[in-house]
């Protein structure tokens, strides 16, 4: 059995999987795992590859640690999605920081809970999740609150649209251009 995913209608890469594990139609989104010999654990959603055990440090180490090595003091950071739970793992490495995780699909949590525990690092008493819409939480975000705003979402369609603007800069402390 392989699992296909096809970009923008002409490139298409598989997995050859052993078996899905689950399959979850949540309010958002179809959330699926499927388990693969050689890479673990694949996580799906909306038929796109989120992340596998083999590799997910490879994206959550860069998504993280980029951001957090290239500002001079991070102390609060906003996490937008990521229900993975690996880039909060990530950020939650460098000392003194506190993370707020808003994550719009509880079922995205609590699959890669049961599927990847080593992903996420959900007892840290740094890490608050929040599950709700991202936009919404930013949109009543005191000015200047985080020093880093991460976004962890699928690509922007669906809900995650709204994610790829301009306006998650009100939140933050001291933003870029």
């Amino acid at each position: 059995m392989w699992f296909e995913e096809v970009h923008n209608g002409f490139f298409k890469q598989g997995i050859k999987v052993e078996e899905k594990l689950t399959e979850v139609q949540s309010k958002y989104q179809k959330i699926e795992v499927y388990r693969s010999k050689e890479f673990g654990n694949v996580l799906v959603i909306d038929g796109h590859g989120m992340l596998c055990d083999k590799d997910e440090f490879i994206y959550h180490e860069m998504m993280a640690h980029v951001a957090m090595c290239t500002h001079k003091e991070p102390k609060k950071v906003l996490i937008i999605g990521g229900g993975d739970g690996g880039v909060a793992r990530e950020v939650l490495r460098h000392d003194g920081v506190e993370v707020d995780m808003v994550e719009i699909d509880e079922e995205v949590v609590n699959i890669s809970k049961e599927y990847f525990p080593h992903v996420g690092d959900w007892d840290n008493p740094r890490l608050s999740l929040v599950i709700g819409d991202g936009i919404e939480f930013v949109k009543n975000a005191e000015s200047k609150s985080y020093d880093i705003v991460l976004v962890d979402s699928t690509d922007p369609e669906g809900p995650a649209v709204g994610l790829f603007n301009r306006n998650l800069r009100q939140c933050l402390s001291h933003p870029q251009r």
